[in-house]
C-alpha cells in the first residue's frame, strides 16, 4: 500500500486525490490532474480516449501576468546595451501609453539574415492583459553607458560614400575641409573619433550642393588650394564649435560666417607667392579654377580654364555643350 502511494506521488497525483482513493477503497476510471501553474491554454495536444505515455506533453499553458518582449538591435548598438537596463515599450494600437520593462538577457548570437542581436525584455502585464503574445512593439532602451567624446551635429558631416568630411571654419572666410573618423550616433549628434579637436569651429549647414564624388573632390581641391575669401553655397552659413561632452552634447553655439560680395565680373583673386593669381569658373563642374595655361582651352576665340584634366578632356569632346 505504501509503495503504491509513493508511486502516485511521483506521478504528481495530489494528496487530496490519494486520500479520496484510500477512503473509497475501489479504483476509479478517471482522475483529475492539475496544472502546476496558473495561466491560459496555448496548445492542446491530447484528446479524449488517447493513450498517454510518460514524458508526453498534454497541454501548453502560459502565465501572461509577466511577458517577454524580444527586441532586435543592431550590432553597433551592442556595447550600449546591458542586462538590467530599463526599456520603454510603445504599442501602435495604444498611442500615448507606455510600458516599462527590464533587459533580462542578451542572446549570444546574431541573426544571419538581418545581422541584429536579440534582447529579452521582461514586462509586467496589466490586469486586462493588454500585452498579448505575437504582438509587435517599439522598444527604446535607455543606456546609462556614457563616454567622454568629441561630438558634432550630424548635418555637419559630408558623406561621399568613400569618405566623411567636416568643414572647419578658420575665420576670415577661410575653410579647411578635413576627413574625419566617425563613431556612434545619438540624438542628432555623431561622435568624432579622429580629425577634429575640441573647440574648433565647424560649418554645420549649407556646406555644399554636391551630387557626385567627383564634384566633392573638386570642391575640396578648390577650398584647400585656393583658400580664397568667398562663400560656401547658401545665403549664409552657420558654424558651431566641436564639443567635448560626456554622453550627448548640449546645445550648440552658433556664429555666422558672412560671405563677401561677388565681384561683378565673377572673377576672384588671392595673394600667392608669385603675386596675384586670377581665378575663374570651370565651365564643366561649375567650380572655381585658377587660370593655368596647362589647364586651358580656346574655343571660338574664347579661352576657358579648368580645375583638372578630366574636366578639360570632357570639354574638348563636346565644347558646344559647355561653352557660354
Amino acid at each position: 500500500m505504501e509503495s503504491a502511494r509513493r508511486r502516485l506521488l511521483n506521478w504528481d497525483i495530489p494528496e487530496s486525490e490519494i486520500a479520496v482513493l484510500e477512503s473509497r477503497g475501489t479504483p476509479k476510471k478517471t482522475m483529475t490532474f492539475y496544472s502546476p501553474v496558473d495561466g491560459f491554454v496555448m496548445e492542446k495536444m491530447v484528446n479524449k480516449g488517447q493513450n498517454v505515455m510518460a514524458g508526453m506533453e498534454l497541454y501548453k499553458i502560459a502565465d501572461l501576468s509577466t511577458v517577454w518582449i524580444l527586441a532586435d538591435i543592431y550590432q553597433y548598438e551592442l556595447p550600449w546595451v546591458k542586462v538590467g537596463q530599463k526599456a520603454d515599450i510603445h504599442l501602435s494600437y495604444m498611442p500615448g501609453k507606455n510600458f516599462q520593462g527590464t533587459v533580462t538577457y542578451i542572446y549570444p548570437m546574431l541573426s544571419m539574415e538581418t545581422k541584429t542581436a536579440r534582447v529579452r525584455i521582461e514586462v509586467r502585464n496589466t490586469p486586462d492583459l493588454e500585452l498579448k503574445p505575437e504582438m509587435f512593439a517599439t522598444v527604446e532602451i535607455v543606456s546609462p553607458v556614457i563616454v567622454n567624446a568629441i561630438a558634432v551635429p550630424e548635418q555637419a558631416i559630408i558623406r561621399s560614400g568613400e569618405r566623411n568630411i567636416a568643414v572647419i571654419s578658420l575665420g576670415g572666410g577661410y575653410f579647411d575641409p578635413r576627413e574625419v573618423k566617425l563613431g556612434v550616433t545619438a540624438d542628432g549628434y555623431i561622435q568624432i573619433l579622429d580629425g577634429i579637436k575640441e573647440g574648433e569651429k565647424i560649418v554645420i549647414s549649407s556646406q555644399f550642393l554636391i551630387d557626385s564624388e567627383s564634384n566633392l573632390k573638386a570642391a575640396i581641391s578648390q577650398m584647400s588650394e585656393h583658400g580664397e575669401e568667398g562663400e560656401i553655397a547658401g545665403s549664409e552659413n552657420s558654424s558651431s564649435s566641436a564639443h567635448g561632452k560626456e554622453g550627448n552634447p548640449g546645445q550648440q553655439s552658433k556664429t555666422t560666417v558672412k560671405r563677401k560680395p561677388k565681384d561683378p565680373s565673377h572673377r576672384h583673386r588671392r595673394q600667392s607667392d608669385d603675386g596675384l593669381v586670377r581665378v575663374t569658373t570651370d565651365p564643366v563642374c561649375g567650380m572655381r579654377a585658377e587660370e593655368k595655361e596647362n589647364l586651358s582651352y580656346v574655343y571660338k576665340g574664347k579661352k576657358y580654364y579648368f580645375c583638372n584634366e578630366s574636366d578639360l578632356e570632357t570639354f574638348q569632346k563636346s565644347p558646344v555643350t559647355y561653352a557660354k
